[in-house]
């Protein structure tokens, strides 16, 4: 069951490594930062790309970049409320909840 690779503390959902490892993602450490990477499936060659700064278990997004320090699979859950997002935390309250995906 994919909700297995998910925990719920203090009201925030939480990816366990487990699932992070299931979806291929992994991190880069390079000059004392970590990266959140991920395959590039639309460019065969070259195809690991950094798309977010991991600080603690948060992950902001950053401009694509090319993976050229040490890629290993992560070893910790991430989550966090967003900086970019309101979370509903009341149960009482009905919330919606948008996914929005972009493409190039």
């Amino acid at each position: 069951m994919l909700l297995s690779g998910y925990s719920l503390e203090g009201g925030v959902l939480y990816y366990r490594p487990s699932a992070l490892k299931a979806f291929g993602m992994l991190k880069m450490e390079e000059e004392g930062s970590e990266y959140l990477i991920m395959h590039k499936l639309h460019w065969p060659r070259d195809n690991l790309i950094g798309i977010g700064v991991i600080t603690g278990a948060r992950v902001e997004p950053c401009n694509e970049r090319p993976c050229t320090g040490i890629v290993s699979f992560l070893d910790r859950r991430l989550g966090d409320t967003s900086s970019r997002a309101e979370l509903c935390l009341d149960s009482s309250k009905k919330c919606m909840i948008r996914i929005l995906a972009i493409s190039e």
